[in-house]
């Protein structure tokens, strides 16, 4: 079974390596929170990252998104390196309430 590609398109039919979108789905820049120790990546929920130190070293960001077609709200969890470039061409797209059942899972987890 192939894996479908759903990077955007350039304009001589190839993939874009890295967009704050995809196919379906794109980053929702306009509420990005001002402040915290750094760059803040488009879309963050949070000022710093969930994990890392941005312009040191990789860091994880929980984004808001939208979907394209109706603009409901979801979210995604992206890796950034040091100089603030994404690491992964793939994304995974989770609502508010599974967001929640991976910080219950987390919690359980690390008491």
């Amino acid at each position: 079974m192939s894996k479908r590609d759903f990077r955007i398109i350039d304009s001589d039919g190839k993939p874009i390596p890295f967009t704050c979108e995809n196919t379906r789905f794109m980053t929702d820049t306009s509420k990005s929170p001002a402040g915290g120790p750094g760059p803040v990546a488009p879309g963050s929920v949070f000022a710093e990252p969930l994990a890392g130190i941005p312009g040191k070293e990789n860091s994880l960001w929980l984004e808001r998104v939208v979907e394209k077609t109706d603009n409901s709200a979801s979210y995604w969890l992206m890796w950034y390196n040091r100089s603030g470039e994404p690491l992964t061409p793939v994304s995974g797209v989770f609502s508010k309430a599974a967001v929640t059942q991976m910080a219950k899972r987390l919690a359980s987890f690390v008491q």
